[in-house]
C-alpha cells in the first residue's frame, strides 16, 4: 500500500508550526471524518426509519451495514418492506430492493419475471448511463447473467450521446466493475484522466465538480473502485486526491440520507484502497511545549480516522515565534496510539 509520504511530512510540519502560531504553505489534509462524525452519520440513517421509500432504505442499510459496521434496528422489517414495495416495472426500484437484500445478507428477494424482463430490456442502445448501471448492478445482485456484449454496446452509445457528462462517466466506471474481468473496458478506464481534469479547483486546496457533492463523491468512488477491480493505479495524481479529499471533508455536515451515504462511500474508498491513501497528521493532546510539558504528540490516520500501520513520522522542521528553526528532521517515537517527540531536547 502506497502512502502519501510527502503529505504526511507536510502535515506533521504544519501541525508543529501551528503549535507555535506559524503557518506552513502546503497542500495537506488537516481534517478527518472523526469517530464522532461517524456516530452522527449513523444517527442520520437511524432517524430515517421507518423508511418510506426504497432509495432511502437502500442508502441507509448500505451506510450502516457495509461502511459503519452497524446493525439495522429491528424497529422495521426492512427486508419485507423491500419485497412489498418494489416496482417490477422500474429499474431503479429493482436495483434498490436487490441492494437491500444483498447488503442485509439474510434477506431473500426474488425478482418476478416482469422484473427480469424490465432489467434485460433496459440494457440497450439509447438507455441513459444511470439506468444502465442500475440494471447491470441489479442483475449481478440477483445472480442473473449479464449480457456483456449488449452492455458494452449500450455504454458506448450512451457515451457518444452525452460525451461531457461527468456523472455518466462515473456510472460507466462503476458498471465496468460488474463485468467479467477479462472484458475490454479500456475505453472506460481512459475516461478517468479526462474526467478528473474537468474538476474545478478552488483556493489551490479543493477539487470539486460542478454538480457538487454527489457528483464529486461518485467520481472519486468510481475511479478507485474500477482501479482496484482491475488492479491498476488510476490516472490521478496524489495532489489531486488530497484536494478531492479536502473538498469532501468540508461537506461532512450534510444532513440528507443520500448525501451522507455518498460521502461515506467516497471517503471510505479514499481510506481503503491499494493505491493512494491520504495521510492526516493531527496534533494529539496539549499544543503547549514547556519544561513541564516536553512531549508533542500526533496521531497519523486515514480520512476515516483510522490509525495507519506503523510508519516513520518525521518533523521536517519547526520554528519558534521569531522564525528561528529549533529542530529539523527529528523522528517521532511510535506509541500505542500516537507518535511523540521531546521538543525540549532541542532547547527551543
Amino acid at each position: 500500500r502506497h502512502v502519501f509520504k510527502m503529505a504526511a511530512a507536510r502535515g506533521a510540519c504544519l501541525l508543529l508550526l501551528l503549535s507555535f502560531a506559524i503557518f506552513a504553505d502546503a497542500v495537506s489534509l488537516s481534517n478527518v471524518l472523526s469517530l464522532e462524525d461517524q456516530v452522527r452519520f449513523k444517527q442520520t440513517f437511524y432517524d430515517a426509519m421507518p423508511f418510506k421509500d426504497l432509495e432511502t432504505a437502500g442508502c441507509s442499510v448500505l451506510g450502516l451495514k457495509r461502511y459503519l459496521k452497524a446493525e439495522v434496528p429491528p424497529t422495521q422489517d426492512v427486508c419485507r418492506f423491500a419485497n412489498e414495495n418494489v416496482d417490477s416495472s422500474n429499474v431503479k426500484s429493482i436495483f434498490f430492493a436487490s441492494l437491500i437484500s444483498n447488503t442485509l445478507g439474510n434477506c431473500k428477494f426474488t425478482v418476478s419475471d416482469e422484473g427480469k424482463t424490465t432489467l434485460s430490456e433496459a440494457i440497450k442502445e439509447g438507455t441513459d448511463m444511470p439506468t444502465l448501471y442500475y440494471a447491470v448492478a441489479a442483475q449481478k445482485y440477483l445472480g442473473i447473467q449479464v449480457n456483456t456484449g449488449e452492455v458494452i454496446k449500450a455504454v458506448k452509445a450512451a457515451i457518444n450521446s452525452d460525451e461531457d457528462s461527468i456523472s455518466g462517466a462515473a456510472y460507466a466506471m462503476l458498471m465496468a466493475t460488474r463485468l467479467p474481468k477479462d472484458t475490454d473496458v479500456s475505453f472506460i478506464t481512459e475516461m478517468i484522466e479526462d474526467t478528473v481534469a474537468q474538476a474545478d479547483e478552488v483556493d489551490n486546496k479543493y477539487l470539486q465538480f460542478e454538480g457538487g457533492l454527489l457528483v464529486t463523491a461518485r467520481v472519486v468512488h468510481a475511479t478507485y473502485a474500477l482501479s482496484e477491480f482491475l488492479g491498476k493505479a488510476p490516472a490521478i495524481t496524489e495532489e489531486q486526491v488530497i484536494k478531492f479529499a479536502n473538498y469532501l471533508l468540508t461537506r461532512k455536515h450534510v444532513q440528507s440520507v443520500r448525501d451522507t451515504a455518498a460521502l461515506l462511500v467516497a471517503l471510505d474508498q479514499l481510506g481503503n484502497n491499494p493505491f493512494h491513501v491520504p495521510v492526516v497528521v493531527q496534533l494529539y493532546g496539549s499544543p503547549v511545549v514547556s519544561d513541564d510539558q516536553k512531549m508533542v504528540k500526533v496521531r497519523v490516520t486515514n480520512v476515516m480516522d483510522k490509525a495507519l500501520g506503523k510508519m516513520t513520522v518525521t518533523a521536517t522542521s519547526a520554528e519558534d515565534t521569531e522564525g528561528t528553526t529549533v529542530l529539523s528532521n527529528k523522528v517521532f517515537t511510535a506509541g500505542p496510539e500516537d507518535y511523540e517527540l521531546n521538543f525540549m531536547t532541542s532547547k527551543p
